[in-house]
């Protein structure tokens, strides 16, 4: 079932469902998770916000997103949307304030809402642009660290199975075409391969980062 449809199921009261979408976008909700704390790692220090409680949250994000979809997008759209709004509540990034931001706007807009001393008034405009801007900054945070743990990793593996490695997936040669290159089997290529992302998967960085390597 794709997630949409079994968001469908859901929403006409099988609750049940609520498992298997979960295990369909855990993996997205941690590599968010990821991106958010290096892109404000400082802030999630200062409060203590770890990457688990950052996943944690991502189940409040479904139900919230369960809630707001009508099947106009993607149900990773809403969620995506709902996810960076929990992301914001728990580091208490939905006040103007904790950026200590000198420059005051009007007081009517300062004013806090009802009786949360989080969310003023300013905090419920909507700004695309800024969110834009926001996506695109940890996304870029995000594939920097990406590219250091895998070029650490990749150092970590024999010259061989490197050499493989980029002749098959940089290169684009065929695994037939690698194996008479250094004249060994197909199945030997193919066990080499099979080897250097073994030791790609166990490292502690990438699996972090929660990349997906076939």
């Amino acid at each position: 079932m794709t997630n949409e449809e079994i968001v469908t199921e859901i929403k006409k009261g099988n609750k049940n469902y609520l498992s298997d979408l979960w295990s369909a976008v855990e993996k997205f909700i941690i590599g968010q998770a990821h991106k958010f704390h290096i892109k404000y790692n400082l802030r999630c220090a200062q409060l203590g916000v770890e990457v688990d409680d950052l996943v944690q949250v991502g189940y409040f994000a479904i139900l919230d997103a369960i809630e707001a979809y009508t099947g106009e997008f993607k149900f990773i759209t809403y969620l995506n949307y709902h996810l960076r709004n929990q992301f914001f509540i728990l580091a208490k990034m939905k006040s103007t304030g904790w950026q200590k931001n000198t420059v005051h706007q009007a007081c009517s807009l300062n004013n806090y809402v009802g009786e949360d001393d989080n969310l003023s008034y300013i905090d419920l405009i909507s700004d695309t642009k800024a969110e834009k801007a926001f996506d695109d900054i940890v996304e870029d945070d995000y594939n920097n660290q990406l590219k250091i743990a895998f070029s650490s990793a990749f150092c970590a593996l024999t010259s061989h199975q490197r050499e493989v490695i980029k002749r098959i997936y940089i290169d684009g040669i065929t695994l037939t075409k690698c194996a008479n290159e250094f004249g060994v089997t197909k199945g030997s290529i193919s066990n080499s391969k099979a080897a250097a992302f073994k030791k790609l998967r166990k490292d502690k960085e990438l699996s972090g980062l929660a990349l997906t390597l076939a």
